[in-house]
């Protein structure tokens, strides 16, 4: 299965779908330590809070893989996402960077960001501790 197939499956299964309970079967079983880039490795758990407070904030999430280039070892690719702010109905669009590892068909290391400005999400806040800078951005790193 190419890795970009596997990205695929991931948006539609726990974004799109919201079946949190599979999360773990796209993770090797143990966490590594061995991150390329340590500070900003997610683990399963991680995952599993961000989609439920992200989901607070949005519905109607839908992914798009835009571009990608992958390998044996791994994927980089830029997702666009559309959602819809939860309280006012209002559509939003953001893009995700991705950088993933794989051991096999599982993931070994997960790197992913976006960000939403207050401009483009009108005025969307994410609870603290993920709050953004000052200026009000919601400026997060997520799946």
């Amino acid at each position: 299965m190419f890795r970009a197939e596997i990205l695929n499956q991931w948006y539609n299964d726990i974004w799109e779908d919201d079946n949190l309970g599979v999360i773990d079967v796209y993770f090797v079983a143990a966490p590594t330590n061995h991150y390329i880039a340590p500070r900003f490795g997610i683990e399963p758990a991680e995952v599993r809070e961000w989609v439920c407070v992200l989901q607070t904030l949005v519905i109607d999430i839908m992914v798009t893989i835009l571009h990608r280039i992958e390998d044996e070892h791994g994927l980089s690719a830029m997702s666009g996402i559309k959602v819809t702010k939860a309280s006012k109905g209002v559509p939003i669009k953001t893009c995700q960077q991705l950088i993933l590892r794989f051991d096999a068909n599982l993931k070994v290391e997960s790197c992913p960001a976006f960000a939403f400005s207050n401009r483009q999400a009108n005025g969307l806040k994410t609870p603290t501790p993920l709050a953004g800078r000052d200026t009000g951005d919601v400026n997060v790193f997520s799946h």
